[in-house]
């Protein structure tokens, strides 16, 4: 007899509330080449024609003999990334450190199986804070079971051990309700990644993990990796804190009721993973046009585990209910006079205060800093001291692992009557869309020149940095907020409303609190040539060869012109030893803060501009527009750097340019060569 669920406390009792995002993450995909399996371009042209939407690849070549054609192969294809190692187990800890995705996949064969390299890469996933999937060859590899399985001691009653030796993860599960499904099916990763099983293999399973993995969903982990007899509990503990999605929930239920194993795991690959996934993209869409993207994905997850679930039946006036009791608490908790800023950069600070002061002046203000900031500790005792916001969260982006880490600011989230964050993406930001009160007014917000042309850059942007879509937030938007209008490229659906500056006597007294914020004592800048120094370490868009040629090169040019450098805060000071080139005084401060003071004060002064593509440059056509007025020459290096190697299409940069020389009647220079550069400098002393 059917089970009737009339009460909220009885659905959640079945069912925990899930905010469940589907876009898609960037996986790190690690292959071994080794001389039991030398041959390993059929996996890297599988991965890429028929795997994920968005791949990094990363090989480890322990063979002593080189491949001239997977050589030849690699040099042409910048982004993967290859490396030559002694050994196996040295290869899986480097490249794994070097992996950037949210997700990693390590494509093993069963010869490269042992007890000690399983412990080797069990170490790996218990220290890396990315999902981990170990594919193998064989799903089975019973010529080695025994010695894996085996206790190390007589006295080794460790009931994980025991369970995982009787062959089956569906055991484990259902003894355990360890909140994770680790296999499918073995047929789906046996030899699931060359191009002849793909084509000819008629059942085509391997839908199913493309399904499966292009969702960015859960993880495969090959049972014999489990086996590490000492980190058995510490492994299942991480497994269950990274890995809490409802169809696991529906999954572990139907196991506890004793359903037959084995067709649980064929249902669940080919009902869950398959059909259902379609539906749940129609959810996605759904959400979007009504705003309210947490009601229709609770309605959906529960709605999907009715429908397999024959024993549970949810009435209509039990889903009633939940709409109802979701719509009135959300309408019931918000306050339109409180304003949430939630700040991930010191230019979303500068920024968060502006607004601060100017615009919401009498209400209820909050600011979220994360800890990515550099001396964000330092920042946050003089931000609680400012008195421009009212509370002050200091956010530790380290704890995403944890789901206390923002829950525990749910009830703040659903209160705020308005958002304004920026489109910069990182877990703090990840966690506000996803518990904000669906009524809340959110408003993307300037953080820079990416956000003038965001919609047209962002795609690449995602590709390249290794973003997740669902980091940056467009379509949740109310209204977009900038400096200056007049410079946007992209055409957003969302009206767009320019930030006014006020006179510079009402700037002057916000200027100092900005300034106390930074511990910053005024004073003249006698830099006569500026050059806004950017950080491109790690972000794989050229090799770190060609950027040490091209910092060279530039820096050399510079060199020769009484250059003073304003660098990132994450650079080296060592990179520029063998040059005559000075840091600027106050070089890790804000520059729209230094510039601002000094338009203040009116101690301005022609100056050369030069960067790369740095936001800086373009501070007074943005914040200091209102003030600005002296003739500055600004230089791009942006063609220059792509003739070493750098690979970010930045086209929409040169809209921005010309709008700028046409609303501002600046010249603003595009040398393309070196050579160019120095005949630039000619021109603008």
């Amino acid at each position: 007899m059917a089970k009737h669920l009339n009460s909220i406390k009885e659905i959640k009792h079945h069912l925990k509330k899930k905010i469940i995002n589907y876009d898609v993450s960037l996986v790190s995909i690690i292959i071994i080449r080794h001389e039991e399996n030398k041959n390993i371009m059929p996996i890297i042209n599988s991965i890429k024609d028929e795997t994920y939407r968005k791949v990094e690849i990363l090989v480890g070549d322990c063979c002593i003999e080189d491949d001239t054609e997977l050589t030849a192969y690699i040099s042409s294809d910048r982004k993967i990334i290859y490396e030559k190692y002694d050994n196996i187990d040295e290869s899986i800890k480097e490249l794994s450190d070097r992996a950037l995705g949210e997700y990693m996949n390590i494509i093993l064969s069963e010869v490269q199986f042992s007890t000690q390299r399983i412990e080797t890469m069990m170490n790996i996933i218990l220290e890396s804070e990315k999902i981990i999937f170990v594919a193998s060859d064989n799903a089975d590899l019973n010529n080695i079971e025994d010695e894996i399985f085996k206790p190390k001691n007589e006295n080794d009653n460790s009931v994980l051990g025991n369970l995982i030796s009787k062959n089956t993860i569906a055991e484990l599960l259902k003894d355990h309700k360890v909140n994770f499904l680790n296999q499918c099916s073995g047929v789906i990763f046996k030899s699931s990644f060359k191009k002849t099983f793909l084509d000819n293999y008629k059942v085509d399973y391997f839908r199913l993990w493309s399904e499966f993995m292009k969702f960015g969903h859960g993880f495969y982990v090959n049972r014999q990796l489990i086996a590490s007899h000492e980190k058995q509990e510490l492994f299942f503990t991480y497994l269950e804190r990274s890995s809490e999605e409802s169809w696991v929930y529906y999954t572990v239920l139907k196991l506890m009721t004793n359903v037959e194993k084995d067709a649980l795991i064929n249902q669940w690959c080919e009902s869950l993973f398959y059909s259902i996934a379609e539906d749940i993209a129609g959810f996605k869409c759904e959400k979007k046009k009504n705003k309210d993207y947490r009601l229709p994905l609770l309605l959906a997850d529960i709605s999907e585990f009715v429908k397999n679930d024959e024993t549970l039946k949810v009435p209509n006036t039990a889903l009633a209910a939940i709409k109802s009791l979701d719509e009135e608490y959300c309408i019931a908790n918000i306050d339109r006079d409180k304003v949430l800023f939630s700040c991930v950069t010191v230019y979303h600070l500068f920024t968060s205060a502006i607004l601060s002061e100017i615009y919401y002046k009498d209400k209820k203000k909050v600011l979220i800093l994360s800890n990515l900031i550099e001396s964000a500790e330092k920042l946050y005792e003089n931000l609680k001291k400012s008195c421009i916001w009212d509370q002050v969260i200091l956010f530790d982006e380290k704890r995403v692992l944890d789901s206390h880490s923002a829950e525990e600011y749910k009830e703040l989230f659903l209160e705020c009557g308005t958002l304004h964050y920026f489109t910069f993406g990182t877990p703090l930001n990840e966690s506000i869309i996803s518990l904000i009160n669906p009524n809340t007014k959110m408003i993307l917000t300037d953080e820079g020149l990416m956000t003038y042309f965001i919609k047209e850059f962002l795609p690449g942007y995602i590709i390249n940095r290794g973003y997740t879509a669902r980091q940056i937030k467009l379509d949740f938007a109310d209204e977009v907020w900038v400096y200056n209008k007049d410079l946007i490229i992209s055409e957003f659906e969302q009206p767009v409303r320019e930030i006014q500056m006020p006179e510079k006597e009402k700037l002057k007294p916000i200027v100092q609190k900005l300034n106390l914020l930074f511990n910053y004592n005024p004073k003249p800048m006698e830099e006569g040539v500026l050059f806004f120094d950017q950080y491109f370490e790690y972000s794989e868009l050229f090799t770190k060869e060609d950027e040490i040629t091209m910092q060279a090169s530039i820096l050399n040019v510079l060199d020769k012109q009484k250059t003073f450098v304003k660098k990132h805060p994450r650079i080296d000071i060592s990179k520029y030893n063998n040059t005559s080139i000075t840091i600027m005084e106050n070089s890790d401060l804000p520059w729209e803060l230094l510039r601002l003071n000094e338009l203040m004060e009116n101690q301005s002064k022609p100056r050369v501009f030069v960067t790369y593509f740095s936001t800086a440059i373009l501070t007074d056509f943005m914040i200091g527009k209102k003030y600005s007025a002296e003739n500055n020459s600004y230089i791009l290096l942006e063609k220059i750097i792509k003739e070493f190697g750098y690979h970010e299409d930045l086209k929409f940069l040169y809209k921005i340019i010309e709008k700028l020389e046409n609303n501002f009647h600046k010249k603003i220079y595009l040398p393309e060569t070196i050579d160019q550069l120095s005949e630039v400098f000619e021109q603008v002393k």
